[in-house]
C-alpha cells in the first residue's frame, strides 16, 4: 500500500455534510450566508420545490412549497459551500490540495456557522470522495478495469469484454460506527485519448454521532483514515503508477 500522498491524486471532488436539527429560520439563514462572503465571493441561489400530496375522504390536494439554499464559492470555483435551513456542506473541486487543508476549511467554516446559527442537534454526519482514474486509451479501446480496480463486475469470458460498466456497493465499517457506498463506473473522459474510470467512496452515520466541534473533527479524521485503507484495497499498483505521474 502506499505510504505517502500522491503526485496527482485523481480526487475530483470532497464532500462534507452535517445535517442537524432544528432548522435554521431564513433571518439567521441569511445572515449567515452573508458572513461567508468573505470566504466565498461568488453567490448563487437554489430554489428546491417539496410536494406533499395529502388525501382527505378520498379528494387528494397538493401541496408545494420552496425551500431555498445557497452556494456560495471561490472566485476560481474550486472551493464550495452549500447552505441549507437544515444542513451544511463543504465541497472541494479539483486540485484537490491535501486533506489537512479541507479539515482546517471546515473547522474554520463550522465554527463560524455555529456562532452565528446556535449550535444544533447534528443528525447525520457524511464524507465523499469522487476519485476519476483516467487511463490512456488502448489500442481496442477497451477498459480492462481489473487492471486498475480490485473491484469491478464480472461476467462469463464467452460474452466478451465489457464496454462499459456501473457497479454499487454497501457495507458497514464498524470501526468508526459507519455506512460505506461504493460506486464504480465507466465513465465519458474529459481528457483526449483517455478511458475514465470514477470511483466514488461515500461514509455515513446516523447515530451516537458527535455533538462538538472538537469530537466531530476526531471523526471526520477517522473517517479520512477508513476511506484511505478502503481507496489502497480497491485499487491497484497499475492504478497507483498514475496518480504519481
Amino acid at each position: 500500500m502506499a505510504k505517502k500522498a500522491y503526485d496527482s491524486p485523481p480526487i475530483t471532488e470532497a464532500v462534507i455534510e452535517i445535517r442537524f436539527y432544528p432548522s435554521i429560520n431564513e433571518k439567521v439563514l441569511t445572515k449567515t450566508v452573508k458572513a461567508f462572503a468573505k470566504y466565498y465571493p461568488e453567490l448563487i441561489p437554489i430554489d428546491q420545490y417539496e410536494f406533499e400530496v395529502i388525501v382527505d375522504k378520498g379528494v387528494p390536494t397538493t401541496n408545494t412549497k420552496t425551500v431555498r439554499e445557497f452556494k456560495r464559492t471561490s472566485q476560481d470555483m474550486t472551493e464550495v459551500i452549500v447552505l441549507k435551513n437544515s444542513a451544511f456542506v463543504l465541497s472541494q473541486l479539483a486540485p484537490y490540495k491535501s486533506w489537512e487543508n479541507f479539515i482546517a476549511r471546515f473547522e474554520r467554516d463550522w465554527n463560524l456557522q455555529n456562532k452565528i446559527a446556535g449550535q444544533r442537534e447534528i443528525l447525520r454526519i457524511g464524507v465523499r470522495f469522487i476519485n476519476r482514474i483516467d487511463i490512456p486509451r488502448a489500442e481496442n479501446d477497451l477498459v480492462n478495469e481489473y487492471e486498475y480496480l480490485n473491484i469491478y463486475p464480472k461476467q462469463p469470458a464467452e460474452i466478451g469484454p465489457f464496454l462499459g460498466y456501473a457497479v454499487q456497493s454497501q457495507m458497514f465499517l464498524p470501526e468508526i460506527n459507519s455506512f460505506l457506498r461504493l460506486n464504480s463506473a465507466v465513465v465519458p473522459s474529459p481528457l483526449i485519448d483517455n478511458i475514465s474510470i470514477v470511483f466514488d467512496q461515500d461514509i455515513s452515520r446516523e447515530s451516537e454521532l458527535p455533538q462538538n466541534t472538537k469530537d466531530i473533527l476526531v471523526y471526520l479524521n477517522e473517517v479520512r483514515g477508513e476511506k484511505n485503507k478502503v481507496f489502497e484495497l480497491c485499487v491497484t499498483d497499475k492504478a497507483r503508477e498514475l496518480f504519481r505521474k
